[in-house]
């Protein structure tokens, strides 16, 4: 029988802690939205289509993904977090540009001290 070492059980919990934490935000968010934001972290100010490709996703997916994290709601329907913000780039209106807000940044700075 295999048995995880300490070391590895160490990794899950903070794993565990980032996906708990983003779930306090909306607890019904699916893993591949998670995925999703946390790629636009990563690669802030890079395109939907960029960041859709990295992850894997379908367009539709990923579209629906940038618009949820645009606008999570959160105690009432009409109150919200937004995480991510999408602008038209300058250069070529046909793509989206997405960067995190600052309530997306100050999430990344969270889940980063608990690693």
């Amino acid at each position: 029988m295999n048995t995880i070492s300490t070391k590895d059980r160490v990794k899950i919990n903070k794993v565990e802690e980032i996906v708990r934490k983003i779930s306090e935000l909306d607890s019904e968010m699916p893993l591949g939205q998670i995925k999703f934001f946390l790629a636009v972290a990563k690669n802030e100010g890079s395109s939907l289509r960029d960041i859709t490709a990295q992850c894997g996703l379908l367009m539709g997916t990923a579209s629906r993904y940038m618009a949820n994290l645009m606008f999570i709601p959160k105690y009432r329907q009409n109150a919200g977090v937004s995480l991510i913000h999408a602008y038209d780039n300058p250069v070529d209106r046909r793509q989206k540009v997405i960067v995190l807000t600052p309530a997306g940044k100050s999430l990344v700075e969270g889940l980063i001290e608990g690693l």
